[in-house]
């Protein structure tokens, strides 16, 4: 476990196990206990004294709901830990900096982008932070209509709470388009992870999938043959228990990503980028591999895009299958599990000679300054505070409730849920060029029945991503400029 190089986060993993394991043999009670009045511990930042005069300050976000946890703030004290610790984080940052925190939820992540527009042609909300998804970020910076990291004077991006791997990703030319940090839980949330059957590996004295792990053996080619392993067919040649089972938009792209296989390739200075997934041999190779346990029978990738998971969840839960590709938040749908016990990892490598576990993000949400807003110094300030304070607090307790309430059922998961932490993964053409190409990778080339191979798909839509391509380019040459 490669944690050595990660001292604050190991240090909040020893405080949240600390946290949890009384809290689960002892009474819940009905109101967390919180003063932030008389705070005196350390930060995590290097912001120093500011007194803001108790002005207020007002924050869009989009309405959280399970698996996709994006509340900025609560009003009163709850016995939810996370929200808990949200409360915790704010009202120290209020206590600290004199001023008064306003937050505002919509529904849809659409309206918060559509109320950004609203609010560049006539400024009367005065909106000093609004959540975009990454792919209506992007589309803002290139309208002129968000700041961007070098606007915001009181961010410090070398911290450990910022997201260095999706950072870098997002950072073209020398050009840095965001700043993600730990404020974002929804981003920790999309991470792919994949779930196992405790039970199932023992009864079938398969290698645990924890030690792979640790010992540096968790390959693709081992989780494939552990799926083809653990599959069942029945007497009709149907199959009874599937060996890995998942929704297409989660599991296809995450095995390339895992493996340090890139969609977006470039040149080191990344002044040059390319969509070249066909001419790529390591993807090649991994897509043909599942095609073959699909095909066999072996693994089951749902294709679904709506409400319902109850295709890849129910089987899953009815031991109907060894392994799960699934999310971070949406291990919350499998709390109901009552036969037996299941563990998470991360996404496999490619070889062992791959230095780390990569998680990708599917999808990424932050909140972002607009450019209208009055005072983008204060509003930086208050990003920073949020990421330190979110890094200090909301992780922590983000681990005592997935404990808590028996959303993962081990300890060994919450050090697997902080390797996955470490080395996120975000790719342009799977987030910002989600329309153009995530959507096609998964109704055309993972689902049950496609359409298309890597080569064909790469050829076909290199030409369409171009002049996309080229238009980021343009837009950082220009923004490097100015």
């Amino acid at each position: 476990m490669n944690l050595k190089k990660l001292p604050i986060r190991l240090l909040l993993l020893l405080l949240a196990l600390a946290c949890v394991l009384p809290a689960m043999v002892s009474c819940k009670k009905d109101k967390v206990e919180n003063k932030p009045e008389e705070y005196k511990g350390e930060y995590l930042d290097d912001l120093g004294e500011f007194d803001f005069g108790n002005q207020t300050f007002k924050v869009l976000s989009v309405e959280s709901k399970e698996g996709t946890y994006t509340l900025f703030d609560i009003k009163e004290e709850t016995a939810d830990p996370v929200d808990a610790a949200v409360y915790k984080r704010n009202r120290i940052i209020e206590s600290r900096f004199n001023i008064v925190m306003d937050g505002h939820t919509e529904k849809n992540y659409s309206t918060c982008f559509e109320k950004l527009r609203n609010e560049a042609l006539a400024p009367t909300e005065g909106w000093d932070l609004i959540m975009l998804i990454n792919r209506d970020a992007y589309t803002a910076i290139s309208e002129n209509l968000i700041c961007t990291p070098k606007d915001l004077k009181y961010i410090d991006m070398s911290k450990d709470y910022y997201l260095r791997d999706v950072n870098d990703a997002l950072t073209i030319n020398g050009v840095s388009l965001f700043a993600y940090s730990d404020e974002s839980i929804y981003t920790f949330e999309r991470s792919a992870c994949i779930a196992f059957n405790k039970k199932m590996i023992e009864d079938e004295e398969m290698d645990n999938p924890y030690d792979l792990v640790d010992n540096n053996q968790w390959t693709y080619e081992k989780m494939f043959e552990m799926v083809a392993d653990g599959t069942k067919i029945d007497s009709e040649g149907k199959t009874s228990v599937w060996g890995c089972i998942g929704v297409a938009d989660y599991a296809g792209v995450s095995f390339w990503l895992g493996c340090g296989q890139k969609l977006i390739t470039t040149n080191a200075a990344k002044t040059q980028m390319a969509f070249e997934i066909d001419k790529n041999q390591n993807i090649q190779t991994i897509t043909q591999e599942m095609r073959k346990l699909q095909d066999g029978g072996s693994m089951l990738l749902e294709w679904n895009r709506g409400t319902d998971d109850s295709p890849w969840v129910d089987p899953f839960i009815a031991q109907g299958a060894l392994f799960q590709n699934n999310i971070v938040g949406k291990l919350t749908l499998l709390r109901n599990v009552e036969t037996f016990d299941y563990g998470v990892v991360p996404y496999p490598k490619l070889d062992t000679n791959q230095k780390d576990y990569y998680s990708r993000v599917v999808d990424a949400w932050l909140h972002v300054v607009p450019k209208t807003c009055t005072d983008i110094d204060r509003a930086s300030v208050i990003l920073e505070a949020l990421a330190a304070g979110s890094s200090q607090y909301v992780f922590p307790a983000y681990y005592e409730k997935v404990l808590k309430y028996s959303i993962l059922r081990d300890e060994k998961s919450i050090e697997m849920l902080e390797i996955i932490r470490a080395h996120r993964v975000f790719d342009l053409a799977d987030v910002t060029w989600h329309e153009d190409i995530r959507f096609n990778l998964d109704t055309k080339l993972f689902n049950e029945n496609p359409t298309t191979d890597v080569v064909t798909f790469g050829q076909t839509y290199r030409p369409k991503l171009k002049p996309k391509i080229q238009a980021m380019l343009d837009l950082v040459a220009s923004m490097k400029e100015s």
